[in-house]
């Protein structure tokens, strides 16, 4: 059986990649049954890998192409499968992935795909209960630990807590700051270990007695598992709220895995594994976890027993080899019959991840090198030198779509009409380019509105299920006040995804302009429901509940647009509105 990961990652050595992609794969290419591949979606043979393969496994993706490749899976009976590691429906600040998927139609193209695929896998049972609506089929394939770390401490009279995180756990932290300068005060033999970002950094160091505080910069999975053998006891503050409930309970697998006792939150993510009192500590309230914290400092006896029972739970239950032949039951039990067929092309420019296993990652070619250095440049602001990148690209392979693709979408996105030339580039290159497709009517749309019509009717002659397209035309239309095909268009966008927020908006805009009030309501609640993080659809919702006098639910709509996007730029003139109605009323 060949496997295949369909990746965006391109940083291989953060944790996500490790616990969700690397480890799993190393283990079931140990098991002799099945052949695993991961391939980026900037890689050559991306489609390729993917169209061919017994079982692909989306990894949080949500590329406009997906489409025709999974369409082609499904004509053939070759299974997909979506993984779903995070609440994108509820991302808050810092975290890596919230600008991806504020933009409303990479949501709506994650909704559509796992709405398709065979199943869906998420890490905890958080996501499952959130989303389990969205596909029937969906299974738990948790975090595992792959290594074991040590569990006894050298004698000390000095007790080390701490925690590490990322920018993403910044108000984590923060809020349980009062906590661990009280513990310290009041516990003189208490030092308090930390790595992660300076600026989180600087502002616990300010609170905290500087010959007690120990800092470690940001480092590697591995850096950050021999920084945990430093401590004895290890917090894992969360606020409540539908992103951290969501998350999975890898903190105190970490954490038990090499011998510090987990105090946690008391939430989804942990309450499922730990064991209170006995694996770990709970707390539910600041007075719970000063409390605990106090208990720990002063029984050197019950922090042994409890760092024990944490790592034989791991030992016993919690390691990535125990869990593979489940994962390989699952996989196989979506395959037809149970045959496999999937040949890997000769050429392929695989390497071995390690000896022992079948798992193998794809040696990065020159153009995708070329590609994301073009696309580090874009994020700069260096368009020119991006040009250029993207130019050499194409030549060092000018048969490969990619090329030409990003250099039309960066003409498209410096207002450049050759744009369009370059999408079509891509898309003579590989016909089944949506995005390419997409782009270049979106890039006619301003100069020549009948030609970018026509490019999208024929794109959705041959894809009726791609929403974007719809959308596009519609948005067209509607500029032009053809209401009426305008209104078609976005309900068959809706038709084909439902959790098309752009399309709910768009019947909003229309509805209201016509007059008819409670269906753009309707519409309008429906877009800003769909999509929480786009900002757009909050601000419309906003302001047609300030067309009905509703003030109260137009403030609340306001600050979900400033969630969403603090510099909106006009959603502070709607709150002066909103003030002054007040004040009159």
């Amino acid at each position: 059986m060949i496997i295949v990961n369909a990746i965006a990652m391109q940083t291989r050595k953060i944790g996500d990649y490790i616990y969700r992609v690397e480890q799993p794969s190393a283990a079931l290419g140990k098991s002799k049954s099945a052949t695993v591949i991961t391939v980026s979606t900037i890689s050559p043979w991306f489609d390729t890998l993917c169209l061919s393969a017994d079982v692909l496994i989306l990894h949080l993706l949500s590329e406009h192409d997906l489409l025709p490749i999974m369409e082609e899976r499904k004509r053939q009976g070759r299974p997909t499968i979506y993984e779903l590691s995070d609440n994108i429906i509820a991302l808050h600040e810092g975290v890596g992935i919230r600008g991806w998927f504020s933009d409303p139609v990479n949501l709506a193209l994650a909704f559509q795909y796992m709405r398709m695929a065979d199943a869906v896998q998420v890490t905890g049972s958080g996501l499952a209960e959130r989303f389990s609506f969205i596909n029937p089929r969906m299974v738990i394939f948790e975090n595992q630990m792959v290594t074991l770390g040590r569990v006894e401490r050298q004698a000390s009279e000095r007790v080390i807590f701490g925690w590490a995180g990322s920018s993403g756990h910044r108000r984590d932290i923060e809020a349980a700051s009062d906590v661990i300068v009280q513990v310290m005060r009041t516990y003189p033999h208490l030092d308090f270990a930390f790595m992660g970002d300076e600026t989180i950094y600087s502002t616990l160091s300010a609170a905290v007695p500087a010959d007690r505080f120990i800092y470690s910069p940001p480092g590697t999975l591995d850096d950050y598992l021999d920084f945990l053998q430093k401590l004895d006891i290890g917090i894992a503050p969360l606020e409540d709220n539908p992103y951290n409930r969501c998350r999975s309970d890898v903190k105190f697998l970490e954490y038990a895995s090499r011998g510090v006792v987990p105090v946690l939150s008391s939430l989804a993510p942990y309450k499922d594994s730990v064991q209170h009192g006995e694996t770990g500590f709970l707390y539910d309230s600041q007075q719970e976890f000063l409390s605990i914290l106090s208990l720990l400092a002063c029984d050197a006896d019950l922090r042994n027993h409890v760092s024990k029972a944490a790592y034989a739970y791991v030992k016993r239950c919690r390691l990535e080899d125990i869990h593979t032949e489940e994962r390989l039951a699952f996989y196989l039990s979506l395959i037809k019959k149970g045959e496999v067929s999937s040949v890997l092309p000769r050429e392929l420019p695989i390497v071995r991840h390690e000896e022992g296993t079948d798992y193998f990652e794809l040696a990065a070619s020159k153009v995708e090198t070329l590609i994301l250095a073009g696309i580090h440049h874009e994020v700069s602001g260096s368009y020119d030198d991006a040009v250029k990148i993207y130019r050499l690209a194409a030549r060092e392979s000018p048969d490969c779509p990619l090329p030409w693709f990003w250099l039309g979408y960066c003409y498209l996105r410096k207002g450049r009409p050759e744009a369009s030339q370059w999408f079509d580039e891509a898309i003579k290159r590989n016909p089944n380019f949506l995005r390419a497709c997409w782009l270049k009517a979106k890039a006619l749309g301003d100069l020549d509105p009948m030609a970018a019509l026509q490019e999208l009717a024929v794109l959705l002659k041959h894809w009726p299920s791609y929403a974007p397209a719809a959308v596009s035309m519609a948005e067209i239309l509607e500029s032009h006040g053809v209401y009426t095909e305008a209104i078609h268009w976005y309900n068959e966008a809706l038709r084909s995804n439902p959790f098309c927020s752009p399309a709910a908006l768009g019947l909003g805009r229309i509805y209201d302009l016509q007059g008819e009030k409670e269906q753009a309501g309707i519409s309008f609640s429906t877009a800003a429901d769909l999509a929480p993080a786009w900002a757009e659809a909050q601000y419309g919702m906003a302001r047609w509940c300030l067309s009905r006098n509703d003030l109260g639910r137009a403030a609340e709509y306001c600050s979900r647009t400033l969630s969403a996007d603090v510099s909106h730029s006009g959603v502070r003139n709607m709150i002066e509105e909103i003030e002054k109605r007040v004040m009159t009323n």
